[in-house]
């Protein structure tokens, strides 16, 4: 593989892995963010409004109370009286708005629960209003005992109902928070090992990819420091050569530049020797011709002293014809 395929390669792998993790934290943050918005929109409004309406009802017995003991006294009871029913249409309304914001099958029976304890409650407390303005005597008395007896178990059991809404309430917004907790927690240990397997992935593609590259160049540079002593015996390492990277590229460059050197010198050699060979066969005709010439040179001295010595001969010949004339 090439250099840039392996880069690509390995920066690809970064980025697809930094991807995921951004992908993750997204959901994680996603998820956070909607089991915070139903809190925040469901059950702090919900038990907001379970606890207004538990204390409109408690201001209604108040003001029920409050007419009981006074009976019927003209103004002042139509004074509580009005603040009876103000309580009761509060309540009411916060219970409804509460009942749209019910989720869960259990929220939904507990509110079925709670109408019918309020209904019940109601029929009595009516009672007890109309015999709390009823001048007799007697109506006031049943009246009361009635508001302390039955009608006063029946709203415990209204009350209860909405205290059980409450609680239900705390328990699945604590349920939330509990899971959104440990998610966090899940999410934060799972990113921090995430991000530790990315730097150690980063980290191990750079040393691969380096090694990759550097190995092979100090194998080049090897081969470079033996050919500069001289030595053209040195082979690259097949390994090398072997690759099909730009540094085995390199490294077959550099082996069959060490084999066309070798080759280069060797002929060079070959050369020297011939020329030598042939230098030694120059030196010995070279001896000859000179023992040649020394031999024609003593040859021609001899012939020199012949012509002389006959020259002589002549000129003695020539002395005795003349004396002999």
């Amino acid at each position: 593989m090439k250099i840039g395929a392996r880069l690509s390669l390995g920066f690809a792998v970064i980025v697809v892995f930094l991807l995921a993790m951004t992908l993750y934290a997204s959901t994680i943050i996603r998820s956070t963010t909607n089991n915070m918005s139903t809190v925040v929109q469901e059950f702090l409004p919900a038990i907001d409004f379970l606890e207004q309406a538990d204390r409109d009802f408690f201001q209604l017995i108040e003001a029920e109370r409050t007419q009981l003991l006074l009976g019927d006294a003209g103004e002042q009871n139509n004074r509580w009286d009005d603040a009876w029913k103000e309580n009761l249409d509060q309540a009411r309304s916060r219970m409804a708005s509460y009942a749209e914001l019910a989720t869960t099958d259990e929220e939904k029976r507990l509110y079925v629960e709670y109408l019918a304890n309020h209904e019940t409650w109601f029929a009595l407390a009516e009672r007890v209003i109309a015999g709390a303005k009823d001048p007799s005597p007697v109506a006031a008395s049943r009246a009361k005992a009635l508001a302390l007896g039955e009608a006063s178990t029946a709203f415990d059991a209204m009350r209860e109902s909405i205290n059980q809404l409450e609680e239900l309430v705390m328990k699945n917004a604590d349920g939330i928070k509990a899971d959104t907790l440990k998610f966090a927690s899940f999410a934060i240990t799972t990113s921090l090992v995430l991000a530790a397997i990315a730097i150690a992935l980063t980290l191990g593609l750079s040393v691969l990819i380096t090694r990759g590259i550097t190995r092979p160049l100090r194998e080049c540079v090897r081969i470079s420091d033996a050919l500069a002593e001289g030595d053209i015996s040195i082979k690259v390492d097949a390994r090398w050569t072997r690759s099909r990277d730009e540094t085995g590229d390199l490294a077959r460059a550099m082996d069959k530049t060490v084999a066309k050197l070798g080759e280069v010198i060797r002929k060079v050699q070959e050369t020297i020797d011939i020329v030598s060979e042939n230098s030694g066969e120059l030196l010995t005709a070279a001896q000859q011709m000179a023992t040649g010439i020394a031999g024609i040179a003593d040859s021609s001295q001899q012939l020199s002293q012949g012509a002389t010595e006959q020259a002589a001969s002549a000129e003695e010949v020539s002395a005795s014809v003349e004396q002999m004339g």
